[in-house]
């Protein structure tokens, strides 16, 4: 099946690429989710992409492209570490902007908007207890959940 190509398809990528980049997959319920590592991504504390995730960023996006059939919903997530900046008053500021960040790079690489969504959680959404420096930096990442649209079949 076409799923199933996909899911071979970013399991080979997330073993192939860089293993401190930190890029884990699953398949469940007939969604595809990536999960890649917040500092992979970002610096601490900010949401600029980092500028030696994207080559292989841009690898994953000709992935999204081979599956145009495939919406993308970008979830971003933190640990439970305070923040309070300017710019991010709370971990919510920071992980909707940074999944819109992602949203946005995507579209200016030719991603069709409409099967974006971004979404940011906070530290709402553990992987682990947040309860080591380990823990926290796991918790620290970027989703990809990857569904069959079925209303452009």
């Amino acid at each position: 099946s076409r799923e199933e190509a996909l899911f071979k398809k970013v399991s080979r990528f997330a073993r192939k690429t860089d293993p401190r980049n930190k890029i884990t997959t699953r398949s469940r319920n007939g969604k595809i989710v990536i999960i890649v590592s917040g500092e992979a991504l970002f610096t601490s504390g900010s949401a600029a992409l980092n500028p030696g995730a994207l080559p292989s960023f841009d690898q994953m996006i000709q992935i999204f492209d081979e599956y145009p059939e495939y919406t993308i919903n970008i979830k971003g997530h933190t640990d439970n570490i305070p923040i309070s900046t300017p710019a991010f008053p709370s971990n919510w500021e920071l992980s909707a902007i940074r999944a819109t960040t992602v949203l946005k790079y995507l579209i200016s690489k030719g991603i069709r908007p409409q099967r974006l969504t971004a979404t940011g959680y906070a530290d709402i959404m553990p992987l682990v207890p947040n309860t080591t420096d380990e823990n926290r930096n796991k918790n620290r990442r970027v989703e990809f959940v990857l569904e069959k649209n079925e209303t452009n079949d």
